[in-house]
């Protein structure tokens, strides 16, 4: 267990909820490589229950519930312009065909976690 799920396990008992939402990182390896750190602070989780990281980085490869609504689909083609601008924003269409494999290299951060 990383020091990260270690804190999350820690803040899940202190709070008295039916669930806790884990966040974070998304994919280690692309964040690692990634010469753009990026951190999307989002409101809630639509009470969603479980790793919101995890349901990100699955989604990436298969159709699930989190692609029904824009939110994800806005900031996926927003984290796309922001890894790819070198003093020119990226097309739309080139954002919009990136938007799902860009959130790899992404964190989040869900201000209401339960």
């Amino acid at each position: 267990m990383n020091k990260m799920e270690e804190l999350f396990e820690k803040w899940e008992q202190e709070i008295a909820s039916d669930h806790f939402v884990k966040d974070g990182i998304i994919s280690n390896k692309h964040w690692e490589v990634s010469s753009k750190k990026i951190l999307f602070i989002l409101k809630e989780t639509n009470n969603y229950k479980g790793n919101i990281a995890k349901l990100i980085e699955i989604s990436v490869r298969k159709k699930t519930r989190l692609w029904a609504r824009p939110t994800f689909h806005n900031v996926g083609r927003w984290a796309y312009g922001l890894l790819h601008y070198n003093g020119e924003k990226p097309s739309y269409k080139l954002a919009h065909k990136n938007r799902k494999d860009s959130l790899l290299s992404c964190s989040f951060i869900n201000l209401k976690k339960n």
